[in-house]
This record gives C-alpha cells, structure tokens and sequence, in this order.
C-alpha cells in the first residue's frame, strides 16, 4: 500500500503531519471558535426565546385588556341606555304633569270666565231692574203732575206695562 500511495505520489510523513495538523487545527477552532460561536448561538436561542415568551405574555396581556375593553364598552352602553331610558321616562312624566297643570289652568280660566260672566250677567238684570224701576217712578210722577183722566192713565199705565214686558224679554233672551 505504501508503494502505490508512493506512485501515487503521496509521501507517509507528509501526509502524517497534515493528518496532525489538521487534528491540531481541528482542536484550534473547536476550542476558540467553535465553542464562542455555540455560546453565541445559545445566547442568541435564549434571547428569542426569551423574546418569544414575552411576545406570547403581551398577547396574553393585550388579549385581557381588549375583553376588559369590551366589558367596559358593553357597560358604558348598557349604562348610557338606562340613562337615556330614564330620561325619556323623565321627560314623558314632565310631558303629563305639564298637560295636566294645562288642563288645570284651562278649566280654572273656564271657571273664572262662568263666574264672571255670571255676575256681569247678575249685575245687567240688576240695572235692568232699577230702570224699569226707575221708568214706573217716573211714569206714575208724570200720572200724578198731570192729573190725566183715567182714560190717559189707563194708557200709560198699558205702555208701562208693555215696557216692563218688554225688559223682560229682553233679559230672558240675554
């Protein structure tokens, strides 16, 4: 073997010393490059999966935060419908209790307006009365100055009467 490794043109010592050196260099970069080079990989591995849980906590965390979110927004809606409900209870107790204190003031007008036209009409029949009055007093003085027949007082005394019917009615009509 060493005579066809020789014609081959491969020397024993030469290829002894590759073969140590290439050991030598293989030790060499095991020992100060291979071996950072692991740390550094390891390090790096550590940092991503360092990074990787902290990314999995913030999207546990924002996960939490979006449901507290909702619940929050659901209760603001929920709060903003029962205020809004109340309020428009509020507002159609307010929109009655105003009708009926319209209505009270109405029928108090109504009243008001009965009794005064009631005296006004009270107080008509009155000076209705005090004319008739008033007109057979001075019929009977003219009867009495006059000394007038009977005939002429019979007269009168018809036309009072008549006047008198008719002032009645005129109150009865009014």
């Amino acid at each position: 073997m060493t005579e066809t490794l020789t014609k081959l043109g491969v020397n024993w010592e030469v290829l002894l010393l590759q073969i140590v050196n290439f050991l030598v260099l293989l030790y060499i970069l095991k020992r100060f490059l291979y071996q950072p080079i692991l740390q550094v990989l390891e390090a790096r591995r550590q940092k991503i999966a360092a990074s990787m849980q902290k990314v999995d906590e913030i999207e546990q965390e924002m996960e939490s935060i979006r449901h507290l979110r909702e619940e929050i927004v659901a209760h603001a809606k929920k709060e903003a419908s029962d205020t809004l409900l109340a309020a428009k209870q509020q507002s159609e107790a307010l929109q009655q209790e105003m009708a009926a204190l319209t209505q009270e003031k109405i029928q108090a007008m109504l009243a008001e307006g009965k009794q005064t036209l009631a005296a006004e009409k009270e107080q008509m029949l009155r000076a209705t009365k005090e004319e008739i009055a008033a007109m057979v007093v001075m019929a009977t003085e003219r009867v009495i100055r006059e000394q007038l027949s009977t005939e002429m007082n019979d007269r009168i005394i018809e036309h009072a009467l008549r006047d008198v019917a008719e002032s009645r009615q005129a109150e009865r009509t009014a």
